[in-house]
């Protein structure tokens, strides 16, 4: 059987990327689009310093389709599949810049959409990981990643529009006015894209909603669960608290969101990610 090698981008938690099985791609940065620096150099606190202070926002940038197929090329020279495992392309153009590179690349390179921000990823990698170091094969190896697909779970909820707006998730008008009105917003990423469960200007509400997602979490067998926010880290720490007091038993993360999820949550808020046994 062939050996399977594994290309994904630098979202994800470097812990899950053991070196002779991942190589990871290193996005680029951009302001004015020239290069700042990359996914992997900037600080999550200096990339929300960007986003907040600049009068041109940072944009995440892409790996040319060219650059691609030399990695392609070079990772499969010794007869070596490939699984190219990307952020969903929600987030950013990995997905289909992979799909171009792998049409051009002389080894056989298996493109997925992992459909999730950048904690579901890693839960996908890790599993990919784990199924080829136990010599299983790529249709198994799908078949499992598309499985944790489907249990994992976005929830966020977002105080400031301003990024939401810019990537046009909501229109200028209504945002302006929701904007004016103090609107908060409870949303699930689902379905590779950010779908509205509740608008409100009642924090209350949003505090009730994430109580109500712990009461939902104890029906289910949860196995890994990670906590972001951007801002103030008051809420995320209640819920880390909250969580830490309900499931003694599974590891949770607290961090600062990554790069591409504050592209659109903006910089007051806070997102829980969780994969279902």
């Amino acid at each position: 059987m062939a050996k399977i090698k594994i290309v994904t981008d630098a979202v994800v938690n470097s812990s899950a990327c053991p070196d002779d099985i991942v190589s990871v791609i290193d996005l680029p940065i951009t302001i004015n689009g020239k290069v700042f620096s990359h996914i992997s150099k900037i600080s999550k606190t200096k990339y929300l310093q960007l986003l907040s202070q600049s009068s041109t926002p940072p944009q995440i940038g892409s790996i040319s389709v060219t650059e691609l197929v030399t990695l392609y090329n070079e990772l499969g020279k010794d007869g070596s599949q490939i699984l190219s495992l990307h952020i969903s392309d929600s987030f950013a153009d990995t997905y289909n810049t992979a799909r171009q590179a792998a049409a051009r690349s002389t080894s056989t390179v298996t493109v997925v959409n992992s459909g999730v921000p950048a904690a579901g990823l890693t839960y996908q990698l890790t599993e990919a990981v784990r199924l080829i170091r136990q010599g299983l094969d790529m249709k198994t190896i799908l078949d499992r990643i598309n499985n944790i697909l489907k249990r994992t779970r976005v929830y966020i909820s977002v105080n400031n529009n301003s990024q939401l707006m810019l990537k046009r998730k909501i229109g200028h008008f209504r945002g302006a006015w929701e904007k004016r009105a103090n609107i908060k917003y409870l949303m699930r990423f689902a379905n590779n894209n950010f779908e509205f469960i509740e608008r409100t200007t009642d924090d209350d509400v949003i505090s009730s909603f994430w109580r109500q997602q712990v009461e939902q979490m104890h029906q289910q067998n949860i196995v890994s669960l990670d906590i972001i926010y951007t801002g103030s880290d008051n809420r995320a720490q209640r819920i880390y608290k909250l969580m830490n007091q309900e499931f003694p038993l599974i590891p949770i993360t607290l961090q600062l969101a990554n790069p591409e999820m504050v592209n659109y949550i903006g910089e007051d808020a806070t997102g829980v990610t969780y994969l279902v046994g």
